[in-house]
């Protein structure tokens, strides 16, 4: 059984203690105190010492191995080296480095992308109900997340079905070679409307006025 861990960890944190999203610390949190208990019984909260022996030492130095040159030596050292690195990652005692996020997200079996999507969700369900709102509110605002993400979804495999057969739809090659790769802005133009065509981005704009931003092509 893990040690008990300080009811601050995964806490709300206000904007100038934050080092990444709050949703973010708490699907970490999540993965390691209880991912291997749901898959394989293992016992049912894990300290970050038995999670790195149970499995996600593994998983995290083969990513480490992709990302050499931006990746602390000392991460990697040892087993006690990796745990320190969740519990500072499960505090936010430290800056979050992409191969953090994708160790865990190669552990849970997901896509980088597709982890950050249920941290954001994650992140709105909390903020929600620590606003106040009640479970009917904020389940209709997931929700309407939800039907935004699927308008993105369905307007790429448009696309795709329309393009795909005849054309690159996400990535175009910038030099005579082909070696260098950008992604395609109008595909991306494509997403970014079809989202917020959806009912997610006026949902939030209304629980949250203050954060909306004006941007330059936002009419007048």
């Amino acid at each position: 059984m893990g040690s008990e861990l300080p009811w601050k960890v995964g806490a709300r944190r206000k904007a100038e203690d934050k080092l990444f999203p709050d949703g973010i610390e708490a699907t970490f949190l999540a993965i390691q105190n209880y991912w291997l208990n749901l898959k394989m019984k293992k016992p049912e909260r894990m300290s970050a010492l038995q999670f790195t022996k149970a499995g996600f030492r593994r998983v995290f130095k083969a990513v480490v191995a992709k990302y050499g040159a931006v990746v602390d030596p000392g991460d990697v050292d040892d087993d006690d080296s990796i745990k320190r690195v969740l519990q500072r990652l499960c505090s936010q005692n430290r800056a979050l480095e992409f191969y953090h996020l994708r160790s865990f997200a190669e552990f849970v079996e997901l896509p980088t992308g597709m982890l950050l999507l249920f941290s954001q969700m994650v992140s709105d369900e909390r903020r929600m109900l620590d606003d106040g709102f009640s479970l009917e509110q904020t389940n209709d605002f997931l929700i309407d997340f939800i039907t935004s993400t699927e308008h993105a979804v369905k307007a790429a495999r448009q696309l795709l079905e329309e393009r795909g057969k005849f054309d690159r739809v996400f990535t175009f090659a910038y030099d005579k070679k082909g070696h260098k790769q950008m992604a395609r802005a109008k595909t991306l133009l494509a997403w970014s409307e079809a989202f917020n065509a959806g009912p997610y981005p006026a949902h939030k704009a209304k629980i949250w006025p203050a954060e909306t931003i004006t941007l330059p092509w936002h009419k007048s």
